[in-house]
């Protein structure tokens, strides 16, 4: 474990020490909002960038971060930025600091590098031992340690916070078609060494991908040597993938687990809150009350569910629960706006139910729309990731033509069709079709940003808990 784990770790013990005491102090005091912060997490009005390459152009994992925050904490109005460029290294960013991060006025600049940075054409489906290819190959690591630090530099310099992040994983072990470039995830790893001595260096917080992949990946291949988090070609992590970054992510930032908790005592007519608060609690054949939730369920949708078998972000990131003690034995049912939610044992509402776990509740449906609208943003983000792809391309490096963009595709369309690569083309007819109303976009990407915390401020809600007679 790093030095800026163990501090971390430290931080955090204190800190829960500290919660109990203070517990202790004020134990008559009912509190509506006790959730935690931690000077890790964003606050309201920060500015964050996520910079790195394919795998965060694509944006699955920080997708997920941006859909916790804006329904956890919907009064904190945060803006997130995809800075990420397919095929970059860290030798590109520094390149297009200026004006393709810098431009955002971050609080906040959050790093991933690594995967094209270890170039893995030095890297085959045999062992390699030649002399010269193993000095490449330490040479690119070196190479990436100056570059990421010059970045740290760069943006200290602009008073700018850092996050650190290991590079996800290079699948070398699944037993897949795919050609398997042997050693790159261990290359990935002695990238992740240099992400924590420059965390060390710098005091910076670290999120390390790397382990929690690797980790489930080897597991999940103990019963499947085909299984993989990882897509096909062993480099992007598919939808399970990110979503375990995110998690991971958000884990390490200390994020509050907690959406609501509302325990109501029966018998003492006693209510505890913590993130909501309750109203016209009427106890009689049936038990009804307002309820007003500060947050959102995190919404979880049928592609990430298999993740939520992996790791546990039901109970760790998304608990909504909802404890009724006092029941005489029975089987109730649960209405929230007069919709039927599920039914329960008078034990398992003693126990504690939660609400998250149910997609048909009126919380979930409306955290469902707000992802909607934040699935549109990302796909204008995605058409402004691909003009920034040709813009910052190695093939434009010198072209004296670059603020044309019909001079950009003259040139460019020869060079890709003798490339013979299908995505290049098509993030060339992307720019094409777009770079024209590039301002317009960036527009629509803040007036959609703005509609989607609109959407996410929780509202009322009357529950209901009736009996069903036997």
């Amino acid at each position: 474990m790093s030095r800026i784990k163990i501090y971390q770790l430290v931080i955090h013990f204190f800190k829960s020490s500290c919660f109990v005491l203070l517990s202790f102090m004020f134990l008559s005091i009912n509190f509506s909002f006790s959730q935690s912060t931690d000077n890790y997490i964003f606050k309201s009005g920060e500015r964050v960038c996520f910079i790195g390459n394919s795998i965060t152009s694509n944006g699955g994992f920080f997708h997920n971060v941006f859909l916790y925050y804006i329904t956890r904490f919907p009064k904190q109005q945060i803006s997130f930025f995809n800075c990420g460029v397919s095929g970059d290294i860290a030798g590109g960013v520094i390149n297009r600091l200026q004006n393709d991060i810098l431009v955002h006025n971050p609080t906040c600049a959050v790093l991933m590098l690594g995967m094209n940075d270890v170039r893995r054409n030095f890297y085959s489906e045999k062992v390699i031992n030649n002399k010269d290819t193993l000095n490449y190959r330490k040479n690119a690591i070196s190479i990436y340690r100056e570059s990421v630090e010059k970045i740290i530099q760069i943006l200290n310099s602009e008073k700018i916070r850092v996050i650190l992040q290991k590079p996800s994983i290079y699948d070398q072990t699944a037993s897949i078609s795919t050609p398997n470039n042997l050693g790159v995830n261990d290359a990935l790893r002695s990238c992740g060494d240099v992400i924590d001595s420059l965390a060390i260096k710098y005091n910076i917080q670290v999120i390390d991908y790397w382990s929690i992949l690797n980790n489930i990946n080897k597991q999940l291949q103990e019963n499947n040597p085909a299984a993989s988090i990882i897509g096909n070609d062993r480099v992007h992590p598919g939808l399970t993938g990110h979503f375990i970054m995110a998690y991971e992510f958000l884990k390490t930032q200390n994020v509050p687990h907690i959406v609501s908790e509302t325990t109501i005592n029966i018998k003492e007519q006693k209510i505890e809150t913590d993130n909501c608060t309750i109203s016209d609690l009427m106890l009689d054949d049936k038990i009804r009350f307002k309820m007003k939730e500060n947050s959102l369920p995190f919404p979880i949708t049928s592609d990430e569910e298999y993740g939520t078998t992996l790791i546990p972000f039901c109970t760790e990131l998304n608990s909504q629960r909802l404890i009724i003690t006092g029941l005489k034995d029975s089987i109730y049912r649960l209405y929230i706006d007069s919709l039927e939610i599920s039914y329960f044992t008078s034990k398992e509402l003693n126990d504690g139910i939660n609400l998250a776990s149910f997609k048909a509740t009126p919380q979930n449906q409306q955290a469902i729309k707000v992802k909607f609208i934040l699935s549109e943003l990302w796909n204008l983000e995605s058409i402004v990731r691909s003009i920034k792809f040709i813009e910052y391309g190695s093939d434009l490096k010198h072209f004296p033509y670059k603020e044309e963009p019909d001079k950009v595709v003259a040139f460019l369309k020869p060079v890709f069709d003798k490339k013979g690569s299908s995505f290049f083309n098509r993030q060339l007819e992307i720019y094409a079709e777009n770079k024209i109303n590039e301002i317009k976009i960036l527009s629509q990407i803040s007036k959609l940003r703005e509609k989607a915390y609109e959407e996410a401020q929780p509202v009322n809600h009357c529950l209901m808990i009736s009996p069903i007679i036997k």
